[in-house]
């Protein structure tokens, strides 16, 4: 019998050249049946073969999870799909007869919306952005610092106007940016989820800042945006420079009620996702068609980007309020 990292790694390279899934999925994949073996292997002892799992132990992971881990229902159905996708592949592979997670159903969940930022968040992330692009100046020969200030401003832009993923947008390279002219440009985002190509149209605010990064970008390599070695951002990377200009856009926040508390809570705590939400909400509050929501967002499924419809907490206070 294979062992587990024989196992694992047949199973890597079946995701990634029979499925075509991305390196972020394989990995989340892969961590996945880790997380589960983990569980497991104290249980079955020195037989711990994941082969040899039955019906029973998925029902007890799952009742772990939500009963000891307190995980919530997205979490555990991300973790089952793991290892249903897992136990797929090895019945196809004729390492087992029947995979031990058919038949069990996903925990059921209440349909709740996304996160995103409220206007008056918006207004104080604007005011850091601009505070930031203020440092800027025509007449002198621009220091590091600023080159990163602008480069931050407008892939913090890209997530917030344009709905990028963070992936996509480590995925960028200069090539791949197209503008007309002040009003007019889009994005080609060659990297999509699933590897789906998409064009992603801009506006003003994100082609001016753009436009400004061009200019102040080392002319080293493809890639749109650079770290200070001049080498392509990592994701976390940009995580973490929004996560700085989140502290940065709270601190704008003067505390005199729940409500600027709420607000600080969410600033300070901002990611990347939250941006990408955010771009969505405002599209379907300002008119847009859900379709045109998803052909932006790179979305196959319109369910997803119907999450974008339902009320948020701020939306059943106010609808309470009115009353």
């Amino acid at each position: 019998m294979p062992t587990l990292e024989e196992l694992l790694t047949a199973y890597k390279v079946w995701l990634q050249d029979d499925q075509d899934r991305s390196e972020l999925t394989v990995k989340a994949y892969l961590a996945d049946i880790q997380l589960f073996m983990t569980w497991y292997a104290p249980k079955a002892g020195a037989a711990a073969d994941l082969l040899q799992v039955t019906p029973t132990h998925i029902k007890n992971y799952r009742k772990y999870l939500t009963d000891e881990q307190h995980k919530k229902a997205t979490s555990v159905n991300r973790r089952l799909a793991a290892l249903r996708t897992f136990f797929k592949w090895a019945a196809m592979a004729d390492y087992i007869g029947r995979s031990p997670v058919n038949g069990l159903k996903p925990l059921r969940q209440q349909a709740t919306a996304p996160r995103w930022l409220e206007p008056i968040a918006e207004e104080k992330l604007q005011q850091a952005l601009e505070q930031r692009f203020q440092t800027v100046s025509v007449d002198t020969a621009p220091t590091s610092a600023v080159q990163r200030s602008v480069r931050d401003v407008a892939l913090t832009l890209l997530m917030w106007k344009a709905g990028l993923r963070v992936s996509e947008i480590v995925a960028l390279d200069v090539n791949d940016v197209k503008i007309q002219s002040g009003q007019r440009g889009v994005v080609q985002v060659r990297l999509g989820k699933g590897r789906k190509f998409r064009s992603v149209p801009l506006n003003s605010t994100a082609i001016t800042m753009l436009k400004a990064w061009l200019k102040l970008r080392p002319a080293e390599g493809a890639a749109l945006f650079l770290s200070r070695s001049n080498i392509r951002l990592t994701t976390r990377a940009v995580q973490q420079i929004v996560e700085q200009i989140g502290r940065e856009a709270a601190a704008l926040v003067k505390v005199r009620s729940a409500e600027a508390r709420e607000v600080i809570a969410i600033l300070s705590a901002l990611t990347p996702h939250v941006l990408r939400h955010t771009c969505a909400k405002r599209l379907l509050d300002a008119g847009a068609q859900l379709t045109e929501v998803a052909a932006i967002l790179g979305h196959e499924d319109l369910n997803m980007t119907r999450r974008y419809t339902q009320p948020g907490e701020a939306d059943l206070q106010r609808a309470v309020d009115r009353t």
